[in-house]
């Protein structure tokens, strides 16, 4: 897509800033929709089928992707579907580390409120000249 096409978007990242800057980060948004993906689209809403779609094949299919592209042995059995990259940082946290440990993670300012809600405190990230910021998790988070 050219720069042109991209600046005539209605999302945050193209109407937040002036033209003379480029947004920086990459995004899904910054390409022209697989025809799979806007064929599917397209069919979801002349059927009226905008509800939330059931994620029961989507274990099957990531293991199949997986053991196709990486030669990944993935059973289907302990993946989990979650809504959002946030709930998938804070099942991690809850289940890979040890109960009272801290760690740090590098969120958005809307994340950064999701941690906040579970007792997190955030702190300003050292290596960060913008609003990025570090999540100090010390309820149930990395090693020490």
């Amino acid at each position: 897509m050219s720069l042109a096409e991209l600046r005539r978007r209605s999302g945050a990242k193209w109407r937040t800033y002036p033209s003379d800057v480029l947004p920086a980060w990459v995004a899904e948004m910054d390409f022209t929709l697989a025809e799979p993906i806007a064929h599917a689209l397209r069919s979801a809403v002349d059927n009226s089928d905008t509800g939330y779609r059931w994620a029961d094949r989507v274990p099957a299919a990531l293991a199949e992707f997986a053991s196709a592209e990486w030669n990944w042995q993935i059973d289907a059995g302990n993946v989990m579907v979650l809504a959002d990259v946030m709930s998938s940082v804070g099942q991690s946290l809850l289940h890979l580390t040890d109960p009272g440990s801290t760690s740090a993670t590098t969120t958005c300012g809307s994340s950064s409120e999701w941690m906040r809600s579970r007792g997190e405190r955030r702190r300003n990230s050292p290596s960060s000249t913008s609003s990025s910021s570090a999540i100090a998790c010390p309820v149930r988070c990395g090693t020490s």
